[in-house]
């Protein structure tokens, strides 16, 4: 179990899947929730979803390849960590996903950023959203 250092406590540190397997168990009542994962959608499914314009959450892989370790250094994001999706558009024929981190922490991520649709699936399993 690796722990989480928050002020003076320690604690489990949380998964990205456990995580997406709550925000489903708390959204299904409201809205029908559901977990998709992203490396199984079509790509005009997965375009189709973004471009909806509703509140989803994306998850990123608990731990990350060399290849996806470079992409997400670069760009400040963690692995086993969950993102809001606050935006979808295709720039000069390039789609791109923008995000913001809950935590609002600072650094090269910290706050919204935007990813090229590549990107977000090479980094992001799973994404929650509205049935």
């Amino acid at each position: 179990i690796q722990l989480l250092e928050i002020g003076d406590y320690l604690q489990p540190r949380p998964t990205a899947t456990a995580a997406r397997d709550a925000l489903v168990r708390i959204g299904n009542p409201a809205n029908g929730a559901q977990s998709l994962i992203i490396a199984n959608m079509q790509q005009n499914a997965l375009i189709a979803q973004l471009g909806a314009f509703v509140p989803m959450t994306a998850f990123t892989f608990s731990t990350f390849t060399p290849q996806q370790q470079q992409t997400a250094t670069n760009r400040g994001i963690d692995a086993g960590h969950s993102y809001a999706i606050i935006g979808f558009a295709n720039v000069n024929g390039a789609d791109t996903v923008t995000l913001i981190n809950p935590h609002n922490r600072p650094g090269l991520a910290g706050g919204q950023f935007t990813l090229s649709l590549a990107d977000f699936q090479q980094l992001f399993s799973d994404l929650t959203a509205p049935a």
